[in-house]
């Protein structure tokens, strides 16, 4: 992200097989202020809850959705509280 010279992310996709974890850990605290979402795919319980836990720390509101078909496997879906705020002007107000 610093390399590149990135200055907003809108949405950070994680799906590595195992090491979810351990990519979300390695972001440094500037990196989360410029991400607005995250999706990451678990494989298990322990996973989801930690991957969870770390991205609430981090300000995000997380979401899990878990497989009917695959038990243990979840989609955890999180916005950056600080941007959940903001509305976007091309954002559509449910009715």
């Amino acid at each position: 992200i610093r390399s590149r010279r990135i200055d907003r992310i809108d949405l950070l996709k994680i799906d590595t097989e195992g090491s979810e974890l351990d990519i979300l850990r390695s972001l440094v605290e500037a990196d989360w202020r410029i991400i607005r979402q995250i999706v990451v795919e678990a494989h298990d319980e322990e996973l989801t809850g930690l991957v969870t836990a770390l991205l609430a720390n981090h300000g995000f509101i997380p979401v899990v959705k878990w497989s009917d078909d695959f038990p243990g496997l979840s989609m955890i879906y999180a916005q950056n509280s600080a941007c959940a705020l903001q509305r976007s002007p091309h954002a559509v107000a449910a009715v």
